[in-house]
């Protein structure tokens, strides 16, 4: 009976592990850092040089975040499709 409740357990928990990977919740952890970061007042400079022209950009700026943002949004759309259609039976 024990082994029941323990396999049910653990299938849940491996559900809600499915869904959150481990680089989102990295991700989730260097973000909070980050808004930590620009509420005290500090910021975090990048150069990038592209064709000899140099742009700089605080990563506690939310432009900064705009097309990294935008390709999450697309992975959680494609991920939840791919899941919808593909793997309509697992579930």
């Amino acid at each position: 009976m024990d082994e029941n409740s323990d396999h049910k357990e653990s299938t849940a928990n491996n559900s809600t592990n499915k869904w959150i990977p481990a680089w989102f919740k990295v991700c989730v952890v260097i973000l909070f850092i980050l808004i930590v970061l620009k509420t005290i007042g500090l910021q975090i400079l990048v150069e990038v040089s592209f064709d000899g022209k140099p742009f700089i950009t605080a990563l506690t700026d939310i432009e900064a975040y705009y097309i990294p943002l935008g390709l999450l949004l697309v992975y959680f759309v494609a991920t939840w499709i791919w899941d919808r259609f593909f793997n309509s039976r697992d579930v």
